[in-house]
């Protein structure tokens, strides 16, 4: 970042100089060093102005009145930052979601309320050995409900006795949760009678039941009911 060359009508110390440079640099956002080379009629003067996220330090040489003028800024405050979501923001995204925001609303609001926190590499390593964790895991699930999907499709039928008069009609009814302990005692896997579809059984007879073992997978059997106690 560059001031063009300027000249002083008076005197003017170099506290108070450096202090208007710092002002300077900090409308402008600038982090880091800047290098002021002060030119006067009988004295060349090198100034360091450190400018930090924190605050202002300077060091400064002797008064008198200069004329030309030039900062170099060697560093800017980045307009955005990659950040990690430590609690859900609307319309930015879910916690653990890595996103790229502007760094004064991070600064400013994410960061005080401790709804987000910078990108290490540190944390980026945490969150992508937890993503392929989740990822075995979920491959682990798809798996194991495939092989008892495979396997009601071998058992093709499970028998149910029930009472029932002349016309096969059944005293009460076949339920979900009754065909859910047949499997659980048969296979020993319990499922939720909440994920059984199945018709209203009231008569002897076959019925195709369908079980969803996982988002992505549905078993299917038969449902066999027989006039017996």
């Amino acid at each position: 970042i560059f001031f063009r060359p300027f000249t002083f009508s008076s005197p003017m110390d170099s506290n108070t100089l450096a202090n208007r440079l710092l002002a300077a640099a900090a409308a402008l956002g600038v982090i880091g060093t800047a290098l002021c080379l002060l030119d006067g009629p009988a004295i060349t003067t090198q100034h360091n102005i450190m400018v930090s996220n924190t605050g202002f330090v300077n060091t400064v040489g002797s008064t008198g009145a200069y004329t030309p003028l030039t900062v170099e800024a060697n560093k800017r405050v980045p307009n955005k930052s990659m950040i990690i979501l430590d609690r859900p923001v609307d319309k930015l995204g879910k916690t653990g979601d890595v996103v790229e925001v502007s760094t004064g609303y991070f600064q400013n609001f994410l960061k005080p309320t401790k709804m987000a926190s910078v990108a290490t590499a540190e944390k980026l390593e945490e969150i992508r050995l937890a993503q392929e964790k989740a990822a075995a895991d979920a491959a682990a699930e798809l798996a194991a409900a495939k092989k008892m999907a495979g396997s009601l499709q071998t058992l093709a039928k499970f028998t149910i006795k029930k009472e029932a008069d002349d016309d096969g009609k059944i005293y009460g009814s076949v339920t979900a949760q009754e065909i859910a302990d047949i499997i659980d005692n048969l296979m020993g896997k319990k499922i939720n009678k909440k994920n059984f579809m199945l018709p209203d059984i009231t008569k002897l007879g076959t019925y195709p039941v369908e079980v969803v073992l996982h988002p992505k997978v549905v078993g299917k059997f038969n449902v066999v009911v027989v006039k017996g106690k």
